[in-house]
């Protein structure tokens, strides 16, 4: 049987396609005029798949191939249309939203919050509907930010599965493969997929911050969790230092500073 928190998501799910269904136009804007002509282009050329993958490869240092694969298959093999190819962005994004309550469902349900239910819906629907969130479900390019986010969330969630297995005895370190499988998944869709290993950390350190307390193996992933955040910050400081010169050279073109590009990050 349903239940009414779950009804009221797939009514909230629908009511969001609803809501981003005029923005399915033929039109490409801003990093899709680059991005995606340049895919489209590529693609036009009879090489194998794997060269066409290649050639259209969309900036960052990896080439970002999880999130190209899916635009040369769009150009390619099914032809699709622009408004197709946002429609898969729509869905992208609502499917995001189903793992977010999933993941906050099981962040309450382990902090024993009343409700954690209909608390998880809550903060489900307004980050589903957030006006900040338009412009990365309507530009095609942003399919990257979308399926780094998917494979994020995907991670979380995998690592607090295996979590509770091994605060209950079970869930040996071999059975957390799959969140480093979504790990490599969000990285080779778009660089800030990154962010799934600090965002294990703070939700160890912080939102669990209590259970050392109570289970000695918590308090071994605690500290697992510390050195490994201190080591990855010496590591970033070193590599931001070694690469500066390259990093500010990707600057030179373009008509803001990179000390103003990390100002508006704060945003």
């Amino acid at each position: 049987m349903v239940k009414a928190p779950q009804f009221v998501l797939l009514l909230s799910l629908i009511l969001t396609f609803w809501i981003y269904a005029p923005g399915r136009a033929e039109v490409l804007i801003l990093d899709d005029l680059y991005s995606i002509v340049g895919v489209d282009l590529h693609s036009s050329m009879e090489q194998p798949f794997l060269q066409r993958v290649e050639a259209s490869g969309s900036g960052g240092p990896t080439g970002r191939p999880v999130s190209t694969v899916t635009f040369v298959v769009e150009s390619v093999y099914l032809k699709t249309s622009i408004a197709q190819r946002k429609t898969v962005n729509i869905v992208l994004h609502l499917a995001n939203s189903i793992l977010v309550f999933v993941l906050l469902l099981q962040l309450f349900r382990a902090a024993t919050y009343l409700r954690p239910e209909w608390l998880a819906l809550t903060f489900t629907v307004l980050w589903m509907l957030s006006p900040a969130l338009v412009s990365t479900t309507l530009y095609l390019v942003q399919r990257m930010s979308l399926l780094a986010t998917f494979f994020v969330l995907w991670g979380c969630i995998a690592y607090l599965y295996w979590r509770g297995q091994y605060i209950g005895g079970g869930g040996r370190w071999i059975q957390i493969v799959p969140v480093l499988v979504f790990f490599i998944l969000a990285v080779f869709s778009k660089e800030n997929g990154l962010l799934l290993l600090p965002i294990i950390a703070a939700l160890e350190l912080c939102w669990f911050r209590n259970e050392s307390l109570k289970y000695d193996r918590v308090a071994t992933l605690h500290r697992v969790f510390v050195w490994t955040v201190a080591v990855l910050a010496v590591v970033g400081v070193v590599l931001a230092t070694v690469f500066y010169p390259f990093l500010r050279e990707g600057f030179e073109s373009r008509d803001f500073s990179m000390g103003e590009r990390l100002l508006t990050q704060s945003r």
